[in-house]
């Protein structure tokens, strides 16, 4: 070790550090990449230009369809989607629009086809969610004391037939 007080050692260190991390900074700024120095030369491919462009559209793991909304949106998540169907309520301005205020505490679309991905008006009535409950609990089986067994009619885990 150059110094033998271990604390000065490690104070030297520090400052060697400081003065690379300087002359690096200086180096990036004068070569004409971002002001700050951080080195991002932004000639990545975006929005509509990159290969795995979707239209804004994706779906979740639950397998509901997600619209890009922007990050400002009221409905938006903190990535800025927002459930599709969700949208197509909102937006439809018809009975069962006052979902707004009780969203999803009372009121929530359903699926009558039960495809997550189709989203078409006459497919999504509004329905509390006592009803909801109930229409998707009667697909569900029961053990012999009354309780969910996780299996449905078909024998397939319910999750799986969701």
């Amino acid at each position: 070790m150059p110094y033998k007080d271990p604390i000065i050692a490690k104070q030297k260190a520090t400052e060697r550090k400081k003065c690379w991390q300087d002359r690096e900074r200086e180096k990036r700024i004068s070569a004409g990449l971002l002001e700050d120095g951080r080195g991002k030369h932004e000639k990545h491919v975006k929005g509509s230009n990159h290969y795995r462009w979707n239209n804004g559209r994706m779906v979740d793991n639950d397998g509901y369809a997600l619209i890009r909304v922007g990050v400002s949106h009221p409905l938006a998540d903190p990535n800025g989607y927002a459930h599709e169907h969700i949208l197509v309520i909102f937006s439809a301005q018809r009975p069962g629009a006052y979902l707004l205020q009780n969203y999803p505490d009372v009121y929530i679309p359903h699926h009558k086809n039960g495809d997550k991905l189709d989203n078409r008006i006459e497919n999504l009535p509004v329905i509390t969610r006592k009803e909801h409950n109930k229409i998707h609990n009667q697909e569900k089986a029961r053990d012999e004391l009354g309780r969910f067994s996780g299996r449905t009619h078909d024998d397939l885990p319910w999750r799986k037939r969701l």
